[in-house]
């Protein structure tokens, strides 16, 4: 088994409807999200790139998850392997039901 690399920033979040991660302005460089773990709960969580101000339909879904409709049944999806996003683009994750989470961690290159 090889050592994962664990990101300098990490956020856990519960978003509630789209919550913005990293702005566009702060990817001067571009970013690795290192790694990411999603919890569905009963819905979908979303991971989105796109310029800020965008809407989650002209961005790219990164990283996703579908959980069962039955309360109760919560899924757990591990991001599997580091995803490089380019500068200037934001990040932000999406959650259609209340208890949806995502934890991230990334490193912002120069």
């Amino acid at each position: 088994m090889n050592a994962v690399t664990m990101g300098k920033h990490f956020i856990t979040v519960f978003p509630k409807g789209i919550v913005e991660i990293v702005s566009a302005a702060q990817n001067t460089g571009g970013l690795i999200i290192q790694t990411g773990l999603i919890k569905t709960s009963t819905g979908v969580v979303d991971l989105y790139v796109g310029p800020t101000g965008s809407s989650i339909s002209n961005a790219a879904i990164i990283f996703s998850g579908n959980g069962s409709s039955i309360s109760g049944s919560d899924s757990e999806i591990v991001m599997p392997y580091p995803i490089r996003i380019p500068a200037g683009q934001a990040l932000w994750a999406y959650a259609s039901t209340p208890g949806g989470a995502i934890a991230l961690t990334w490193d912002l290159l120069a």
